[in-house]
């Protein structure tokens, strides 16, 4: 059986869509290598928050193109899509995905164990806006894990590249989010964590339009004893609701990660 590897840098957005691509593989009968072992497939999910964020992006994927020789070494994220001409320039870089998903890479690697090597010299892949419907499969090696449900930004801050990035806000249809964590709740999973990249903006792109604050009255209402965390959100979209509800319900974490920063 094949192995892999998934080196993450960068936010939760990230480790969700880095666990996302490990499950995917797992079903597809790749196993995950052990941590001293030479993986067959390696996938470095970039960062490019910060300069320091895409100097260490670059340094992993050298660093992984060292320890694994013969590996098919494929780097996506943020960085990936921000700058691919910077990593198309790192010898032994097999491809570059404009995207974490998991099908874009599966196809890379040849849908299965039989093989994955790639085109070489690599070749940046198109970024189009998409999002993975799938919830985190309950798993004994996270007891919190990540669940997203928001992606992309339309803010453009003018000190930000997030946007360029991960593109237009776009959301998780509500039923499948509280589906996704109803199922959660179901298999004993003692705590999610919602996470999104602007979480506050969460549902206004849908049809018909809904809210963060709509999502966390209906997973109030879930049978279990899951607890639901939120992973950042804005102070401008912390509302008085939103304090009111968690203040008044076990059923979420008594505390918010709300970003004071300048830029």
């Amino acid at each position: 059986m094949r192995s892999f590897k998934i080196i993450t840098l960068g936010c939760k957005v990230n480790q969700a869509e880095s666990e996302a691509l490990a499950q995917e593989l797992n079903g597809r009968k790749w196993r995950p290598a052990d941590i001293r072992e030479q993986a067959d497939l390696c996938v470095i999910n970039t960062c490019a928050v910060t300069r320091k964020a895409a100097q260490q992006s670059r340094q992993a994927v050298r660093r992984t193109i060292h320890e694994n020789p013969g590996a098919c070494v494929v780097a996506t994220g943020c960085c990936a899509r921000t700058d691919p001409a910077a990593f198309a320039a790192i010898e032994g870089l097999d491809h570059i995905l404009g995207r974490t998903g998991p099908a874009e890479l599966c196809a890379l690697s040849g849908g299965g164990p039989e093989g994955c090597r790639c085109p070489n010299p690599p070749v940046p892949a198109a970024c189009e806006p998409s999002f993975a419907a799938a919830a985190p499969a309950p798993s004994g090696k996270r007891t919190r894990p990540f669940f997203k449900i928001q992606d992309g930004c339309d803010a453009f801050c003018a000190y930000c590249i997030v946007p360029y990035a991960r593109g237009p806000s776009r959301s998780l249809p509500f039923e499948a989010a509280v589906a996704g964590i109803a199922a959660l709740a179901a298999a004993g999973v003692p705590e999610v964590v919602l996470t999104g990249i602007h979480l506050g903006c969460y549902g206004r792109d849908l049809a018909p339009p809904s809210d963060l604050l709509g999502l966390l009255a209906a997973v109030h209402d879930l049978p279990g004893a899951i607890r639901v965390r939120l992973s950042s959100i804005e102070p401008l979209e912390l509302s008085d609701a939103i304090l009111a509800l968690a203040a008044a319900s076990e059923r979420f974490c008594r505390h918010f990660h709300v970003p004071l920063q300048s830029g």
